[in-house]
């Protein structure tokens, strides 16, 4: 009754730990929600809406469906930060421009507009102040815009946020209790499935810093390229000026030759103190990509995420068997003793889906971020 009446504006969900005690209130969906951020903050003030105490404030259907409606009329565009490991998704309607979703993003990411800059297939994706969303290239979960921030100021990594999933998973008692180990089964299955989320989650992480990284490398390695180019282009225009240096200077287009190749020198030297550096650069960045190739051969190469399938599909039989258990309420001598079995391989089986999870995907995500915090600075 307190929690429905008392409720404070914007908040969604209280909770009261014991009989008279105080409510937590929540103002977020709580982190298991699979929904993503994008869509979260679609739903909070729809939720807080029409759970508002003061009725005169509450929303009604007509203001709920109109609300609902516009969600459900936007598109929907995938974005990943590199520096920040971050995957996002941004509800936008079609009609709104690039300026519209570039503020979408930074809500999401903290990135100022100015500083935002997308590759999207191995390219750079320039978007046009006043291009519609509908017109952008179709991007997905796994295939999304990757988002680059030029701040000269490093972006923390956020990475994947999850609740461990070793808290889902439920204790077995010795005791047959075909009800009670059912319904255990069934909760075990559950936090399987949401440990795989998490780990195909993580592995498509470890997939896109690889990815996205590759990507910005051959940006630089391709404006590396252009600049020595330059300097190549400079030095032959200033041979050919210091050719013209006897010829008749009372010509009108020889006037300002002597400035021309002053200057010309001045962007030569330059160029020159410049490519040292690019070759220092260039070396950097090759041994980066052999690295990232190596990266993405061992991420397909991995095949733990076929390991804790392989064990989901034995754990969901275990469960079809405790549930015609539960049907017949009593076991004969020799289904019970089966049924102590299959509930041991199911403990069993679980322990090794979250040892797969803690000491192989976890593990080699948690190494994947610590080397891309390096490779960014």
């Amino acid at each position: 009754y307190k929690i429905t009446t008392e409720k404070p504006p914007g908040a969604i969900a209280g909770v009261q730990r014991q009989e008279n005690g105080t409510i937590e209130w929540s103002y977020e969906l709580p982190l298991t929600c699979r929904l993503s951020t994008g869509l979260k903050n679609q739903l909070i003030p729809i939720l807080a809406n029409i759970l508002e105490a003061d009725q005169e404030k509450c929303w009604g259907f007509d203001q709920f469906f109109a609300e609902t409606n516009d969600i459900l009329h936007r598109i929907v565009i995938d974005v990943f930060s590199l520096q920040q490991a971050s995957s996002h998704r941004i509800y936008i309607h079609p009609y709104n421009t690039t300026t519209k979703f570039l503020d979408a993003v930074f809500k999401q990411t903290n990135i100022v507009p100015h500083h935002q800059e997308y590759f999207f297939e191995g390219h750079l994706y320039e978007l046009d102040p006043n291009l519609q969303a509908h017109n952008f290239c179709p991007t997905e979960e796994r295939n999304p815009l990757t988002l680059l921030s030029s701040a000269e100021q490093l972006e923390e990594v956020v990475g994947v946020r999850y609740r461990d999933p070793a808290l889902e998973f439920p204790k077995f008692v010795p005791k047959v209790d075909v009800v009670a180990d059912c319904s255990a089964a069934k909760s075990a299955v559950g936090a399987g499935h949401q440990t795989l989320r998490i780990a195909r989650a993580l592995r498509r992480c470890r997939d896109l810093l690889a990815r996205g990284l590759h990507w910005v490398i051959g940006n630089l390695k391709t404006e590396c390229s252009r600049i020595l180019e330059q300097r190549r282009g400079a030095h032959s225009v200033l041979t050919c000026l210091q050719l013209t240096e006897g010829a008749d200077n009372g010509l009108p287009a020889l006037k300002d030759l002597a400035m021309v190749k002053t200057r010309l020198q001045r962007v030569a030297e330059e160029l020159s103190q410049c490519s040292h550096s690019i070759f220092d650069l260039q070396s950097v960045l090759d041994g980066l990509l052999t690295e990232l190739v190596k990266d993405k051969r061992q991420v397909h190469e991995d095949k733990s995420i076929h390991h804790m399938e392989s064990c989901l599909e034995k754990m969901q039989l275990i469960y079809k068997q405790f549930k015609k258990a539960r049907s017949s309420l009593r076991l004969g001598y020799n289904e019970e003793q089966i049924h102590k079995l299959d509930k041991v391989n199911l403990g069993h089986l679980a322990r090794k889906v979250l040892l797969i999870f803690q000491e192989d995907c976890v593990q080699k995500y948690q190494e994947a971020l610590a080397l891309h915090s390096s490779r960014m600075r």
